[in-house]
């Protein structure tokens, strides 16, 4: 893999993006479990094609800055940056917790502030994540009573905070993962990895097309639609084919594919909505 700096970025910038580095072969991260195995098959065997920008990388840089904060002020007598490497099924499953203390793992994360609210927080990708830390403290003898993530919202708003709903209190929010049994999952993701299984659709964060019934002069849609014929007939039923009103495509994609995978420019699996292939 190779970084590209198509903004000109500064040095001292690239230098804290560090330098990428290949995949271990037959070992396994949490991280890597939580993320489609077709994106590990693809670094494992193409690595020397793969790039990316580092003007990709400033919300990684940023996590890294506050990781390494929280580690140099934990507590006395917790266990900070903690590496665990269990045998599973043949593989090495590997972890790094930011955080184990007395009982409580603590993993630390800097997001978008939806991704707090959503489902109260509980991400699946954060919830399997916090669940293989737990199978590696138990496996060496650490009882875990609770799992939590930390997260700083990058793009918390006090204004929005004062209206309630859910909405974060303050930039720093702490949210509980539930257990969960985690072997079957890993199971699954290592048979998927095997198989060299290409990604699904919700792995592609699909995002199908849709049709607003809208109105002139007015910004948000009267309705949204899956399809053509629904918005149509839904403004036939009310009255509305008339020329002060009209039918607008939203066209749909795979916003992984398209803009946030590594493996985007290679991947022979690359779908675009309207149903071709790029290689």
């Amino acid at each position: 893999m190779i970084y590209t700096n198509t903004q000109k970025l500064p040095q001292a910038y690239i230098n804290a993006c560090g330098e990428p580095y290949p995949p271990t072969p037959n070992r396994f991260s949490a991280t890597d479990i939580t993320a489609p195995p077709y994106v590990r098959v693809i670094r494992d065997t193409r690595w020397a094609e793969l790039k990316d920008d580092v003007a990709n990388m400033v919300w990684r840089v940023f996590g890294v800055g506050f990781h390494d904060f929280m580690r140099k002020n934990a507590p006395a007598d917790a266990i900070a940056e903690k590496k665990l490497t269990i045998e599973y099924e043949g593989y090495q499953i590997v972890g790094v917790t930011d955080l184990y203390d007395d009982g409580v793992i603590i993993d630390y994360k800097t997001t978008g502030v939806y991704s707090l609210i959503l489902d109260k927080g509980v991400k699946t990708e954060w919830r399997d994540q916090l669940n293989i830390y737990r199978k590696l403290w138990e496996a060496h003898g650490y009882p875990v009573s609770r799992m939590e993530i930390h997260a700083i919202a990058r793009d918390w708003s006090e204004g929005k905070s004062l209206g309630g709903g859910g909405y974060p209190a303050c930039p720093y929010a702490i949210r509980e993962m539930p257990r969960v049994e985690i072997e079957p999952i890993i199971s699954e993701w290592i048979r998927r990895y095997n198989a060299q299984e290409p990604c699904t659709p919700e792995e592609r964060w699909e995002r199908p097309p849709q049709f607003a019934v809208m109105k002139k002069g007015r910004k948000t849609a009267l309705r949204v639609l899956p399809s053509y014929d629904e918005a149509f007939n839904w403004a036939d039923e009310k009255g509305i084919l008339n020329e002060h009103h009209y039918i607008q495509e939203r066209k749909g994609e795979y916003a992984r594919c398209e803009r946030y995978c590594v493996a985007r420019d290679i991947c022979p699996h690359r779908t675009v909505m309207n149903g071709t292939v790029r290689g």
